[in-house]
């Protein structure tokens, strides 16, 4: 059989003709979140791209931002690593992509929204990982006067990319995209215990593979730099496999298999899932890392002089930029300038101010 090749690109609207003939006969999940769907985007825009679906957009979007690109420059788990091999913010937001679009496109799901939700989930994170994330929850909420302030990376990134990006104008995501930024984190919490999800299935996979992609990449990269021993790790770890890639796998299969289960419930109100022996495994596997890896040790010590370095160039971004507001508008200001720099720019600025230099 000959098969006419179509030398036009196909546009948007035959792109989502084929969404809709595919999940009519079967060949996408009747969960699959159409592009043509979408609950739109925060402000209306005059120009149509006339190619490119609505999540692509946003994909491509997210892709050439700035916050995007200094993910590059922010640490993953372990401050400024020379090893090459260790994870940053921006290889970990890449092993995200991979491990939900390998999923998305076992249960047929909207690759691409998912890949526009993996690609912009962590462009909220501050220098310095997580503790730079508590330092400023500490400062923000001394200068606010607000105990219950809390800075949140999920937050703060669809803060970013809806405020900050393109000179204040923001990248105008859909509400999908924007939703699974903003519920993909759980932090310590149990994946059984999340209530809160995301408003569409493509964002849960985001979720999961958060969760997957940090707890074994990190375990990996701990045994690599010698914090903890292999005879340390739980014995669950069996049950993934002898090595990195068998317990990306191992994971993917045991997401797609309780998913898969949970869309044979006509009720479900869940169709991505996680359950069973490999999850309470994996849950097992997930606590370890906080108790042994996470801020421990070493790192701990590490981290705490990151954290005087922010507080530090904080409050001179704050009292040399914008003495002029009044102190909460100060606070915002300064806020936004810090967070938004990387590990190397926020050492490089200490420095210059900080750090006492030979004249002559």
């Amino acid at each position: 059989m000959t098969l006419a090749y179509h030398s036009a690109p196909r546009s948007k609207a035959e792109k989502e003709r084929i969404e809709d003939i595919l999940i009519d006969a079967g060949l996408l999940s009747p969960w699959y979140t159409r592009s043509c769907d979408s609950k739109g985007r925060g402000r209306p825009e005059p120009k149509k791209d006339p190619l490119r679906t609505d999540f692509q957009r946003d994909r491509d979007r997210i892709v050439h931002s700035h916050a995007f690109r200094r993910l590059r420059e922010k640490t993953q788990v372990f401050l400024l690593p020379d090893n090459p091999l260790l994870a940053t913010r921006l290889t970990h937001s890449m092993d995200v992509n991979q491990i939900a679009r390998s999923i998305a496109d076992d249960l047929r799901l909207n690759q691409t929204l998912v890949e526009a939700i993996a690609l912009g989930h962590d462009v909220g994170h501050v220098p310095f990982g997580h503790s730079g994330e508590a330092e400023l929850t500490d400062i923000m909420r001394e200068l606010l006067g607000d105990p219950d302030y809390v800075f949140h990376h999920a937050v703060y990134g669809a803060y970013v990319l809806e405020h900050l990006e393109n000179g204040g104008r923001g990248k105008n995501l859909t509400y999908e995209v924007l939703d699974g930024i903003l519920m993909h984190s759980l932090g310590r919490k149990s994946l059984m215990g999340a209530l809160n999800r995301a408003s569409t299935p493509e964002g849960v996979v985001v979720m999961y593979s958060d969760k997957i992609a940090y707890t074994f990449r990190d375990l990996d990269d701990a045994l690599r730099v010698g914090i903890i021993r292999e005879s340390d790790v739980p014995s669950e770890i069996k049950l993934f496999g002898p090595n990195y890639a068998r317990w990306i796998g191992s994971a993917i299969s045991a997401v797609v298999q309780s998913s898969l289960e949970s869309m044979k419930d006509p009720d479900t109100v869940s169709p991505v899932a996680f359950y069973g022996e490999t999850f309470e495994a994996f849950e097992r596997i997930r606590s370890f890392m906080y108790s042994r890896v996470y801020g421990q040790g070493i790192m701990e010590e590490e981290f705490l002089k990151a954290r005087g370095v922010i507080r530090q160039c904080f409050y001179h971004v704050m009292e040399t930029r914008f003495s002029a507001l009044d102190q909460q508008d100060a606070a915002k200001q300064a806020l936004d300038v810090i967070a938004c720099m990387t590990d190397t720019s926020l050492l490089s600025y200490y420095r210059e101010h900080f750090v006492p230099r030979g004249l002559y």
